[in-house]
């Protein structure tokens, strides 16, 4: 059985679902079968029904809606009739197609959602990260894959150093005008982009320094400064060392539940905020990283509200607009405490040094 396939069946058993993988389906009346069906998940307590189809195929997106959409049909057609046929046939099933990429403008293949690779083993991950150390909560050896996993990011006896697993913030930015977007931000982070591509399919640029990416990309469905990703990116897995960075990237993004905001952005950035105004606004600095989140109604969740630099010989607070209308900051740790305390005197926000 493939290997993704058989992590998400062992996620699922463990989370509590019942399990049916790799089942086929609809038998015909001269041999064989209409279909196989991956992974089918139910969970008795909340009578969550989730059908997933990973595949690691290259095809065009043409051809990927057309087997797609057998599946998720054919999942339909005997999920009730064949594999549970103890559930109400009016329970509303979830169909996930786990792909190796998700493209910021398409989210749905023939009716189920998109999932990357990348996003599903962040959620395992984090779950398999928050269930703690082997040597307190092992998770049991018919989990091969997630015990692995556990044994790699959690250890067995304590935790890793956070030193051990050095991640890079990854920040995928949409553009309407990529050729203006590659040379501006050449020239703002001071380096040619490591990747790019200007043929007419594929319009995008990565850059890559030593402690985060950033991957811009025309795509004229989404707002020019919307921030449709953001996440890690481990550097162990890119030889690419960057250069020595002096300033701290600086990134501001809104919030309509800013407590829960905090709480989770803890967990993802591995430290408590250095600053948190209750039901406003919440600050981290670490080594390489500025990020701010502030409850703002009047923006989309999650949308970048500006981005820039924190750097310590900043002589003034400046910001200016680049080519997509985005705000791109300059400051230092005070100047930046200036603002804050401004907006509100109550925090009294001093840096640390």
């Amino acid at each position: 059985m493939p290997h993704l396939e058989n992590l998400i069946a062992e996620y699922y058993d463990w989370k509590g679902y019942l399990i049916k993988q790799s089942v086929k389906v609809g038998k015909r009346p001269d041999g064989g079968w209409t279909m196989e069906l991956d992974v089918i998940a139910f969970d008795p307590n909340t009578y969550h029904l989730i059908h997933l189809e990973p595949s690691l195929d290259a095809h065009l997106w043409d051809k990927r809606t057309s087997r797609f959409k057998k599946k998720f049909e054919a999942a339909k057609k005997y999920i009730f009739t064949e594999i549970f046929t103890w559930l109400d046939p009016t329970t509303e099933i979830e169909q996930v197609a786990v792909l190796p990429s998700h493209p910021g403008n398409r989210h749905f293949l023939a009716g189920g959602r998109i999932i990357s690779i990348d996003e599903l083993l962040v959620e395992i991950r984090e779950n398999v990260i928050s269930h703690g150390i082997a040597a307190k909560h092992a998770i049991p050896e018919k989990y091969p894959l997630l015990r692995t996993l556990q044994f790699s990011y959690s250890g067995y006896h304590k935790a890793l150093e956070k030193s051990e697993v050095r991640q890079k913030l990854y920040i995928a930015i949409p553009t309407r005008k990529i050729k203006e977007t590659i040379k501006e931000y050449t020239t703002r982070l001071g380096m040619e982009p490591a990747v790019s591509s200007l043929n007419p399919n594929e319009l995008y640029a990565v850059w890559k320094t030593g402690s985060f990416n950033i991957h811009v990309h025309e795509d004229t469905s989404d707002a020019p400064d919307g921030l449709p990703h953001i996440g890690w990116e481990d550097p162990a897995a890119d030889p690419f060392s960057g250069k020595e960075e002096v300033d701290k990237l600086h990134v501001a993004v809104s919030s309509h539940q800013i407590e829960k905001t905090i709480e989770e952005y803890t967990i993802r950035l591995g430290t408590k905020p250095c600053l948190s105004v209750p039901n406003a606004y919440a600050l981290w600095r670490t080594d390489s990283l500025n990020i701010s989140v502030r409850q703002d109604t009047a923006c989309p969740p999650a949308k970048l509200r500006h981005i820039g630099w924190e750097n310590p010989t900043a002589r003034s607070f400046s910001k200016k607009k680049d080519v997509n209308g985005l705000t791109w900051e300059k400051f230092n740790a005070r100047q930046q405490a200036d603002e804050i305390n401004a907006l509100w005197p109550k925090a009294k926000y001093r840096p640390a040094e």
